[in-house]
């Protein structure tokens, strides 16, 4: 089998794909890939907004949405998959022995004195925001 073209484009990430929408204007483009176009490192590394883009866009055409609020929905996707992926990456560094256990799943039962509350507002950390000290904080348990 041969065959022929002015410009072959291995690969279907965001390079490849802009390099074979140009070249289209000056040539038979032939674009290789793996399986699907959308089957790309690119793809996968983009998440957030790339990887809803195509589910928002439908959800904008059956619902009434306004482009702002497209918009706002895409960059509040951005911005939950980017402090996912943080708190997984502080997790992961921090070398946990469980780094799925949080307080949400902490057995409190073990010890029915300790200030469950105070355990969970130290937790949010407020106290560095209002300038006090956590160890002057009266802790009973």
């Amino acid at each position: 089998m041969s065959l022929s073209t002015d410009f072959l484009v291995l690969g279907s990430g965001i390079a490849g794909l802009t390099f074979a929408l140009r070249a289209a204007e000056f040539g038979e483009v032939l674009l290789v890939t793996k399986r699907e176009c959308d089957d790309s490192a690119t793809n996968w590394a983009q998440g957030g907004m790339a990887a809803v883009l195509e589910t928002r866009l439908h959800q904008a055409q059956a619902e009434p949405m306004t482009p702002i609020d497209l918009l706002s929905t895409l960059v509040s996707d951005e911005l939950t998959r980017r402090s996912d992926r943080l708190l997984d990456r502080r997790r992961k560094e921090a070398c946990f022995r469980d780094a799925n256990r949080t307080l949400d799943n902490f057995d409190f039962a073990f010890n029915p004195k300790m200030n469950r509350s105070l355990i969970f507002d130290l937790a949010t950390c407020a106290f560095i925001g209002k300038r006090e000290d956590a160890l002057s904080r009266k802790m009973r348990f």
